[in-house]
């Protein structure tokens, strides 16, 4: 579940170091994993005026966050314990990817 929680940590813009840390993860393994889901689509990157590198949760990535919520769901007994961002509700996701897709903005 490694994609999910960085996925979850991008989800309102993190950088690669605070992923990291939240996650525990090495730069070695957090290159492997950001690469796949950046060229799968599920993530990208966005610099903002001072160089700094935001990793941002696409709509894709939602998509796949959904799906593996309701896995999660479904079978989380069968996970271990991890450490991470913990577990986000499949109601909040699907909050925040209709957010996305219909764009409505937060109040």
């Amino acid at each position: 579940m490694i994609f999910y929680d960085v996925l979850s940590a991008a989800r309102d813009g993190a950088t690669k170091t605070t992923i990291r840390r939240q996650l525990g993860l090495t730069l070695h393994q957090f290159k492997e994993r950001s690469e796949f889901l950046l060229t799968g689509g599920y993530l990208r990157k966005i610099s903002n005026i001072k160089g700094v590198t935001n990793y941002v949760t696409t709509v894709e990535g939602y998509k796949l966050l959904y799906f593996m919520a309701v896995v999660y769901q479904r079978l989380g007994s069968f996970f271990p314990c991890r450490k991470g961002t913990g577990q986000l509700s499949l109601s909040g996701i699907e909050t925040d990817l209709t957010n996305l897709v219909f764009n409505i903005p937060a109040s």
